[in-house]
């Protein structure tokens, strides 16, 4: 392989930064960064780059179940004195195992999934690449949330707004965009079904108080692709 190539170091620096690069892989990308100060710039880059993302997935705390669970396998079962006694000498063993055993049940999944992540998410761009906005779907709550990241500033007369993307279908309106901050809209059944469908978002400018037609009127400012998580 040939660690030289600018296109493949791009690409397995942006995998290293999502966590997709595992195992030898990852290992021998890690030791390439201690020796390749360039190397670990575009790393550095792919971090700035790929933040918006982080920011905009919303914590999600686990439900009590699962601490409960947890507590439940951890705390060891009450037993009789003379037994406990005559397992002295396995105490400190039989203590280190029940632990590992609860850790490996946690690591392989026994327990509830608890999702934390948004079940769908896209970084609009501009034409140069750069992020602008990020738009996400948590599972847990079933909000769309609009995340302004490099918002700029539009005609009084003018609006932005988004747009979703369904394979083989007209673009469908998801409403106007804030100024700047954070948008927060519940999603309607039809919505839901329209975004699940959807292969990519866009954003068109467009007069103030939105398209009069239902569709995009004006150019289309800012796109990037709906990928579910």
């Amino acid at each position: 392989m040939n660690y030289g190539d600018p296109r493949l170091r791009e690409l397995l620096a942006g995998e290293y930064v999502l966590g997709t690069l595992h195992g030898a892989a990852r290992r021998r990308f890690e030791r390439l960064l201690r020796e390749d100060a360039r190397l670990r710039m575009i790393v550095v880059d792919w971090q700035s780059y790929l933040q918006p993302l982080a920011e905009a997935i919303p914590p999600v705390a686990p439900p009590e179940r699962v601490w409960q669970r947890i507590q439940q396998r951890i705390t060891p079962r009450k037993v009789r004195p003379g037994l406990w006694r005559r397992l002295e000498f396995w105490r400190p063993a039989g203590l280190m195992a029940g632990a590992l055993a609860a850790a490996l049940l946690i690591y392989i999944g026994l327990l509830p999934p608890t999702p934390v992540a948004p079940g769908y998410i896209a970084v609009l761009s501009d034409t140069a690449a750069r992020p602008v906005w990020v738009v996400s779907v948590a599972q847990a709550t079933g909000e769309l949330t609009i995340k302004a990241v490099q918002p700029e500033p539009v005609a009084p007369d003018k609006a932005l707004e988004l747009w979703a993307l369904p394979k083989g279908q007209p673009p469908r309106s998801l409403g106007l965009l804030p100024a700047s901050g954070v948008k927060t809209v519940a999603l309607s059944g039809p919505l839901h079904q329209i975004l699940a469908s959807a292969t990519a978002l866009a954003v068109s400018l467009e007069p103030r108080g939105g398209s009069p037609t239902g569709q995009p009127t004006g150019p289309v400012l800012y796109q990037g692709p709906w990928l579910a998580l």
